[in-house]
């Protein structure tokens, strides 16, 4: 007998990869085994200080795989939590930015591609001196410049931070902002007009493909789910499970036992 060990990371990772858009199944089942928690943006103004007077808007377009939620976290006993922001996630990164960071004597529209904001259980860490646990926030935020109907690329953040937290959504209450401050700081620290002339313009079609490229796999857009149990990411992306016949039994400890076919007429 194989035993087969879901362990929380992997089934969030799954439950991630899963979500696509709302009303499919990848949501339908999140929905019934997460409880659903919210994370906060401030919408004042007075939030964000001595920000240059650059923009008079700023646009943001969500180009992540699950688009409805900012994170999916294990937590204690055996349950599982979705964070949601009380808007859907581009509208309200959108409305803080334009909030804090634009003014109506700004000469530059910017356009902000999320590609990652995404809140985890964080990996190999424990619990902070205060017992409360550590979260991983995965971050990726890129700037164009609009220039009438083409886009200059301007700058990126990419990166993970690893924070304690009571809850994962008051970590991500807490550290979303600091790090969109750090990323329009970055944006901030450009010489826009040089920029304008200096770099080669694209469409927004030339940006709509390439933030769409890194999620070019079946699974993305599978309206059928093959059967089988998947023994590692790439086939469950690939929507092709290895193992298609099999048996799962459940002892008194909860643990699952994977059974398959030996050839012979039994499963082992």
């Amino acid at each position: 007998m194989r035993y087969l060990i879901l362990t929380g990371m992997f089934v969030a990772a799954i439950i991630h990869v899963c979500a696509q858009q709302p009303g499919d199944a990848g949501q339908k089942l999140i929905r019934e085994k997460c409880i659903a928690v919210h994370a906060s943006l401030p919408m004042d103004r007075f939030a964000v200080k001595n920000y240059p007077i650059l923009f008079d808007s700023i646009e943001v377009v969500d180009y992540r795989s699950d688009t409805s939620r900012i994170g999916i976290v294990g937590t204690k006993p055996r349950t599982q939590k979705e964070i949601l922001f009380h808007r859907p996630v581009n509208q309200q990164l959108s409305a803080y930015l334009n909030a804090g960071y634009t003014n109506a004597r700004g000469g530059y529209r910017l356009l902000v591609t999320i590609r990652d904001l995404w809140v985890s259980n964080a990996t190999n860490a424990g619990y902070s001196a205060f017992d409360e646990p550590f979260f991983d926030l995965s971050f990726r935020l890129e700037a164009y410049l609009r220039v009438q109907n083409e886009y200059v690329p301007i700058t990126l953040l990419d990166t993970v931070v690893t924070e304690p937290g009571r809850t994962a959504s008051f970590m991500a209450s807490r550290i979303v902002p600091a790090l969109v401050s750090r990323f329009m700081d970055k944006v901030a620290d450009h010489d826009l007009d040089v920029d304008i002339v200096a770099r080669k313009t694209i469409s927004y079609h030339q940006v709509d493909s390439f933030c769409r490229s890194r999620y070019d796999y079946p699974m993305d857009t599978a309206t059928v789910l093959v059967k089988g149990v998947y023994s590692n990411v790439g086939e469950f992306l690939d929507n092709h499970p290895f193992v298609t016949q099999y048996r799962l039994s459940k002892d008194r400890g909860a643990n699952l036992t994977l059974s398959t076919p030996d050839g012979q007429g039994h499963f082992v």
